[in-house]
């Protein structure tokens, strides 16, 4: 794990529901961890259940206002830390 990573303030595993990226999250000592539950490891995370056949906006939504976060799920524009190294200006927009 990149130093800047490790210790940050919030975490969230937008990679889906298995073990492997909450651990790897886990480990790097997030100040709190957003996930969905794992089913196999029960209390691990208190995150909301895991739907399949959920649109993906709609369940990255779900998981951030299970945690009291507001989100608008028609707002996809997504803007990049400042001074993040890899944040450009682009001309282009989705």
């Amino acid at each position: 794990m990149p130093a800047p990573a490790r210790g940050a303030a919030l975490a969230v595993n937008l990679h889906g529901r298995g073990p492997q990226s909450t651990e790897l999250l886990r480990r790097s000592g997030p100040g709190r961890l957003l996930a969905y539950a794992d089913p196999q490891r029960p209390g691990s995370v208190h995150g909301p259940r895991w739907d399949p056949g959920e649109h993906e906006v709609v369940r990255w939504c779900r998981l951030l206002e299970h945690a009291g976060i507001a989100t608008d799920p028609t707002d996809l524009h997504l803007v990049p830390p400042a001074g993040a190294p890899w944040a450009r200006p682009t001309a282009r927009r989705w």
